[in-house]
């Protein structure tokens, strides 16, 4: 009894059948490890968009809240804050000193109003907190007879991170990536 492969005769060239099958093989495992690396790369692309924090800061002015800027998570993952720029008038200030330069130095301590900071906190999906508040509506109007001119007059930028260490700058309700370098 003969136990050798049958031959397959092809033109000039014989092929033995289990290097046929052994071409194949190779070819469907390289074709499985690339589809399995792709599919990998897709769902660690997945896993970091479900985390991704999206911080907005408004300006808002109500006949019941009088005045305040507020920042806001809007994203579905913690905001990891690493940097907060304030500017009234192209020049750097805190929220308290953009108090006093927005009503002015003699009505300050009439004023009933709350500060409050984003810097190095971490935001929770959702959160909401008001970098300053002035309650008293007398004393918001006075800092907003026309709240698309103050609106000009200040600029903020926070600079915040993922869980993944993803960078964005927010300018408001415009957010662009990077900035933590």
């Amino acid at each position: 009894m003969d136990e050798r492969q049958p031959e397959i005769k092809t033109g000039k060239s014989k092929f033995r059948s289990e290097w046929v099958v052994a071409a194949a093989a190779m070819t469907v495992s390289i074709l499985s490890l690339v589809v399995y690396i792709y599919q990998a790369k897709i769902m660690q692309e997945q896993q970091q968009t479900s985390v991704w924090p999206y911080l907005e800061w408004i300006m808002t002015t109500s006949t019941g809240d009088g005045f305040y800027i507020s920042v806001i998570n809007k994203g579905v993952g913690p905001a990891i804050v690493k940097k907060t720029r304030l500017t009234l008038d192209g020049k750097e200030t805190n929220s308290i000193q953009l108090t006093r330069d927005l009503i002015g130095e003699d009505k300050i301590d009439s004023l009933w109003a709350l500060y409050s900071r984003v810097d190095e906190r971490v935001l929770a999906p959702g959160e909401e907190v008001r970098l300053f508040h002035i309650k008293d509506r007398a004393n918001a109007r006075l800092i907003l007879p026309v709240p698309a001119d103050v609106l000009r007059r200040i600029t903020y930028e926070i600079t915040f991170a993922s869980i993944y260490g993803d960078c964005w700058t927010s300018k408001g309700l415009k957010v662009v990536e990077g900035g933590c370098d």
